[in-house]
């Protein structure tokens, strides 16, 4: 997981992390850097200001995400179907409950004032429930944080623990208890806030001593049996005997993280105990060693002596997909050039040909040195009482009382260097790129180490300031400059554990340009240093800062645990590093009293810096060859030294894990959560429809911390058919194109514009403006399929007005140029070619599902390859880029229209009546297009008739794409020693009958076959199943897997297996109804409320439904289901994205990336 721009090594399979260096999604389907919902929160509060020039294809791919997961509660056919003959998704009715403020709007009444809202509102607050959060969760009253500081002074004990600080956190809403348990040292750090979604983590120092990747292999052994949970993998196995919100395990550099969150009291405890369990009492067996870390396994079992070897191995195979990554490779070896001589110089999650230096014997030795409570920290968070935890915590450290504490390692700092230093790193040439293999260049300077809090602080946001947003220094200076594609995408300040950096780069440069990118670097930091930084930028950082505290993220607990963990690992204050006002005040301080203070760290840490370090990334025609060749030779090696004995020995220990691999366990001794403790009714979310301008508003006033978000979903209807392929680009640069009269090059006399938009009107009065394209579907219209608009921004209560005001200059003067244009293409294309590794698996189910339904035909082309092909050619020529720029010209006036608008806002109670007004003026002031006349009827006469035939006509609305029906196989080679693999198989849209079976039975196929045939038996890293109801799929994949085309048989097998009388029971079915659950129950911050019937027009009365019922389903619905749509299935698509196949019988699609 890529948790700001460090390295993780993510233990859980892909659909919970995607990956674990690109963390930004869990769905399968994403194509793209992740940043999901249960992992986003690994983006600390005071790290990294929001970047305005963000990657558009990762919000495209963030809104198909939640389209699939809103998607997948749907159940009730009827109240879909009304549903579906909309055009639109607006909200008839609020909650059943409320039916006096929920009247069906009629043709006679179709809008309520915006006047009228507050009393609507204010009577929906009186009736808002505020005693004790009653559910099957279990009881917990609302928390006061003043009470919880109370009952916990300094000095007081609880089970062995003393309490060491007690004190509120007031920005944060929060109290914060600090203890140390009396006999083993072990630190714990309790949160105590208003939030159900609770968590819980281990946190150990390991400090690598080599690239074995023992701390690695390690994160994913420990949880492979314990004494009270003898279970292999019994973290994977939890994931269907829980509703846990997130649940993982990392690696970084010099920790290890065990995370876990639910909002389920009893299955917080369960996590608790198979947790600690597996931490502090692993089994540590040789088998599972050669399972999850490495093995050198005879081809010929029963013939050792005469048989080749090969290397396998979970941990293994990651790494060997890892290092396929050529920008991934540049920044890990960058980052141990950088500090050579410590831990960081090695690779903590193991270098490929390394990882077999490490011996079974060698991984319990660094267990025992590292996994002892002195070297442990705990935290917890939420609204669940501190003492639950520390009693349950006792009965774990007991074992370690009277025993000797092994010294805690410490990290020394680097020795900074007298003269700067070079570093070459290769990737592997492809010669048949048509555009030639480009270098990157990039220059790394060391900083100061972590315990200088406020100094780093400082240079987190210097570092923002330089290099974020199209009117940042860098951003001018190495975007613009035409010697490179873009910037590289993890430029900026890094948090590297307790030596932290900072690097600037450029990709897409020629080999010869490193010294002039060099010098564009030193020249950039010269007159920054010399100019100093506008007033107004630096508000613009404090503003997000202040922003971000008060923006309620997912998974918020996993965003402060993220926020302090370099830190406390080094033992330095957690809880200071939580109180940023501290900080910022202290910050502004400085800046007032000493106009050069910025201008000193720039002279101090980069000009005169020698401890720097550039790395240039070059071209090299057998660099695969090379670590195929470094391999052959290290099992060589290996060979040379067994005797006829120990190869003998080597195949009875390969044998003996094949065998223990086919077993089926017994996982009755792991907890599991009973489906009657499980929260079937979803939570109120009181809804209002109300009408501004003639434009339909979704309302969700609830507590936002003084924040308001707007979002809007926009129709492209109007769009000429041959202009439609434009529209996915249009989004990506719709928000960060110039408007009218704003000229890059004029400034104004406050400098507050600087260049195409007005970007620090956007970042001072909100947290940045979105824009996307998403695709919809009609259940009742197979064969049509829209691209939409999903807009969206957000902002402190005060802005609003300002926000509104952006929004509404880029509705009416949106001015493409085609300088700036070919620069956001330049960029869109270099943040989809880097994706390539990282978003394989994604790429290829695209691929797969392509000739299955209208949706995902017309999804593939504006994410997939045709997306990357149209990118290429318009970045071809100067003409293509004038086409273009005039194309998204007529496509704004066509499409920005208040017609085509549907409109959302969650805000505060007390704020909602102005925010709606604000609002209207804003819609009400966008001047309708050439030819039409005032605010469109259409939209409002729908709403008294959506249950009419004409209703169901207008839900035509989409495009009709015609889909090859046939069984595709498609080859998208890159240069890697492992595969991803995706088979689609057309499935049904949400509204079936069938749906909620087929949901159960890819539950069921994942984790009972496909897990224990691709990552048990074969070594790769994950495997899965899942029912698209948006594209109409059932899909099956997996990734970094050294499978290949044999793949495609397991899958068939899967089904085969499925379908089988006793394939599984009725326990299974029990783990796969939790398993859907999950992402059913997965808890929403604020801001996201209602969103399900915003995108979708999903109420929650439906969502219950489908609960409901699917507690009924039983294995014969299931297998049914599967007979039906699986055996004979008659149209399939095949994608396996790697080495090239064997093509000799033509049945292949071989594509070439480059």
């Amino acid at each position: 997981m890529d948790r700001n721009n460090r390295q993780f090594y993510n233990r859980q399979h892909f659909h919970q992390a995607s990956e674990h260096e690109n963390c930004r999604s869990h769905n399968p389907h994403d194509p793209r850097r992740a940043a999901c919902s249960r992992c986003s929160a690994h983006v600390t509060q005071n790290e990294r200001v929001r970047r305005f020039t963000r990657e558009k294809r990762d919000q495209r791919q963030r809104a198909l995400h939640q389209q699939h997961e809103q998607a997948q509660s749907l159940r009730d056919r009827s109240a879909i179907a009304a549903r579906a003959t909309r055009s639109i998704p607006i909200l008839l009715r609020v909650t059943a409950d409320e039916s006096e403020e929920s009247s069906t709007l009629d043709s006679s009444s179709t809008s309520r004032s915006s006047s009228s809202m507050s009393d609507v509102l204010s009577k929906r607050s009186k009736r808002k429930r505020r005693s004790a959060h009653k559910s099957r969760s279990g009881i917990r009253g609302r928390l006061d944080v003043h009470k919880v500081v109370r009952q916990y002074p300094v000095g007081a004990q609880f089970h062995g623990f003393t309490v060491q600080r007690s004190e509120l956190v007031t920005e944060l809403d929060l109290a914060a208890i600090l203890l140390k348990h009396d006999d083993t040292g072990c630190k714990y750090l309790h949160l105590a806030r208003n939030d159900t979604d609770n968590v819980f983590a281990t946190l150990f120092r390991t400090i690598p001593e080599d690239s074995t990747g023992a701390p690695h292999i390690l994160e994913h052994y420990v949880l492979n049996g314990s004494e009270k949970y003898p279970i292999r993998d019994a973290l994977l196995k939890m994931m269907t005997r829980s509703v846990y919100s997130f649940m993982n395990a990392f690696t970084a550099d010099d920790f290890t993280l065990y995370p876990f969150s639910t909002t389920n009291a009893k299955d917080f405890k369960n996590l608790q105990s198979v947790y600690l369990d597996g931490i502090f009492r692993p089994l540590l067996k040789e088998l599972d060693f050669m399972q999850e870390g490495w093995r050198l396994e005879p081809l010929k079992p029963d013939d050792p002596s005469n048989s080749e070897y090969v290397l396998k191995g979970i941990v293994l195979n990651e790494m060997k997909g890892v290092y396929s990554d050529s920008f991934g490779v540049m920044r890990r070896k960058t980052k141990m050039a950088l500090y050579p001589s410590g831990p960081y110089g090695h690779e903590a999650g193991g270098d490929p040909l390394k990882i077999p230096d490490l011996s079974w014997e060698g991984t319990k030795s660094f267990y025992k040195r590292n996994y002892h409570p002195s070297n442990a920290k705990l935290f917890s968070y939420g609204d669940m009482p501190l003492k639950d935890h520390l009693e349950f915590m006792k009965h774990y450290l007991n074992k370690f009382q009277n025993k000797k504490v092994p010294a805690p390692r410490t990290i020394t700092e680097e020795p900074r260097w007298t003269e700067p230093r070079e570093l070459t790193v290769y990737y592997q040439e492809n010669p048949q790129s048509k555009e030639g293999n480009k270098a990157a260049v990039a220059v790394t300077y060391a900083l100061t180490p972590i315990k200088n809090d406020f100094e780093n602080f400082s240079l987190k946001i210097l570092s923002e300031l330089l290099v974020a947003g199209p009117n940042a220094p860098f951003y001018k200076c190495l975007q613009e400059s035409h010697l490179g594609t873009g910037m590289l995408s993890f430029s900026g300040y890094e948090g590297l554990g307790n030596e932290p950096y900072f690097l600037i780069g450029l990709q897409g440069v020629e080999a010869n340009q490193k010294d002039d990118v060099v010098r564009m670097v030193e020249k950039t930091f010269a007159r920054v240093a010399k100019e100093g930084i506008p007033k107004e930028r630096l508000e613009v950082a404090l503003h997000s800062i202040e922003l971000s505290l008060k923006h309620q993220q997912p998974h918020f607990g996993l965003v402060l645990l993220s926020a302090i963990l370099d830190h406390w690992n080094h033992d330095n204050d957690p809880i200071m590093n939580l109180k940023i006002n501290k900080y910022v005040d202290r910050f502004r301080d400085t800046i007032e009293s000493d106009d050069q203070f910025l201008s000193n760290l720039i002279q101090k840490y980069f000009l005169d810096n020698k401890h720097r370090l550039t790395t240039i990334l070059l071209p090299k025609a057998d660099v695969k060859n090379e670590r195929e060749r470094a391999e052959a030779e290290l099992v060589k090696q290996k060979l040379a030294k067994m005797s006829a004995t120990d190869k003998q020995e080597i195949s009875i220990k390969c044998k003996e894990l094949q065998k223990l691999n086919e077993q089926v366990q017994d996982k009755s001794k792991l907890p599991i959560l009973k489906l009657e403790d499980v929260e079937v009714a979803q939570p109120p979310c009181d809804l209002v429809l109300a009408i501004a301008a003639g434009v339909p508003f979704q309302l969700c006033a609830l507590p936002t911390n003084g924040v308001t978000y707007f979002r809007a979903i926009i129709h492209t209807g109007g769009v000429p058919e041959k202009n439609k392929k434009y529209v996915a680009l249009f989004a990506d640069v719709l928000t960060e194109m110039g408007v009218e009269g704003l000229d890059y090059k004029e400034l104004n006399h406050e400098k507050i514009i600087f260049l195409y938009l007005p970007f620090f009107q956007v970042m001072l009065r909100t947290g940045g403006l979105q824009s996307t394209s998403i695709v919809h579907s009609n259940p009742l219209f197979p064969d049509l399929a829209e691209q939409t608009l999903l807009l969206g921004s957000f902002c402190l209560n005060r802005n609003t007005q300002q926000m509104f005001e952006i929004w509404r200059s880029i509705f009416t003067s949106f001015k493409p140029t085609t300088d700036r244009l070919k620069n956001l293409v330049k960029q869109e294309l270099a943040s989809f070619e880097n994706s390539f590794i990282s978003g394989a698996h994604t790429l290829a189910l695209i691929t797969a599902a392509k000739s299955m339904s209208a949706s995902a035909a017309l999804n593939e082309e504006i994410m997939g390859l045709p997306y990357l092909k149209f990118l290429r050619e318009i970045n071809s020529s100067e003409e293509n880029l004038q086409r273009a720029a005039e194309t998204l010209k007529d496509i704004c006036e066509k499409v920005l229209d208040p017609r085509s608008m549907t409109c959302a806002i969650n805000t505060s109670q007390d704020f909602m009546n102005d925010a709606l007004k604000l609002a209207e003026r804003f819609v009400g002031g966008i001047p309708a297009p050439l030819g039409r006349s005032g605010p469109g009827t259409d939209i409002i006469s729908l709403l008294g008739r959506l249950m009419e035939k004409k209703a169901a006509t207008d839900g035509k609305r989409g495009s009709q794409v015609k889909v090859e029906a046939t069984c595709r196989k498609t080859n998208i080679v890159m240069h890697t020693p492992v595969y991803w693999s995706a088979m689609a198989v057309k499935g049904v849209d949400f509204m079936d009958k069938d749906f909620s079976s087929l949901e159960l039975l890819a539950q069921i196929v994942e984790w009972k076959f496909l897990m224990r045939e691709f990552r048990e038996k074969r070594g790769a890293y994950g495997a899965g199943a899942r029912v698209l109801p948006i594209w109409r799929i059932f899909a099956f994949f997996s990734f970094r897997d050294p499978t290949g085309k044999a793949a495609f048989d397991i899958y068939d097998k899967a089904i085969e297996w499925a379908l089988s009388p006793d394939s599984f029971n009725d326990d299974d079915v029990h783990e796969a109804k939790l398993s859907v659950f999950q992402a059913e129950n997965a808890p929403q911050p604020p801001g996201a409320r209602g969103m399900v019937r915003f995108i979708r027009g999903i109420n929650d009365d439906v969502r219950t439904t489908h609960k409901q019922q699917l507690l009924d389903l039983t294995k014969e619905d299931i297998q049914r289901a599967g007979r039906k749509y699986l055996k004979d299935r008659k149209q399939t698509g095949i994608c396996l994205m790697g080495p090239e196949v064997d093509n000799k019988d033509g049945d292949w699609d071989i594509i070439h990336l480059d």
